[in-house]
């Protein structure tokens, strides 16, 4: 399961939860290739398919289609799990720049 957290206002960071939800193991994923830590916002998590899985906040687009394991993506609600890539690594799709910079993502959809 992929989630994206904000410890606060601009201190974002993305992590791997394997297990169940009660003894799940947490990871923090920095230097995956979607920026994470001080400066960031938090991001939105899409799966559209099983083995991909795309984020996107301030700094632009990612998308991961890394080796499928028995995960979910999770955007801010929980309650909508689907099959996603591990997140290991994220390839930069679109870079935002200034314009966009410090606007929290509220959303994403994705188009086959």
């Amino acid at each position: 399961m992929l989630v994206s957290a904000a410890r606060g206002a601009g201190d974002a960071h993305l992590y791997r939860l394997d297990g169940d939800r009660e003894s799940a193991v947490r990871e923090r994923l920095d230097d995956c290739g979607v920026p994470t830590g001080e400066g960031t916002l938090r991001r939105v998590l899409v799966a559209p398919a099983p083995g991909e899985v795309y984020a996107c906040n301030d700094h632009g687009l990612y998308r991961s289609v890394d080796d499928v394991r028995e995960n979910a993506a999770l955007s801010s609600r929980p309650e909508s799990p689907s099959d996603s890539g591990d997140g290991d690594s994220f390839d930069a799709l679109a870079a935002f720049g200034d314009d966009l910079a410090g606007r929290t993502c509220r959303g994403l959809a994705v188009a086959a």
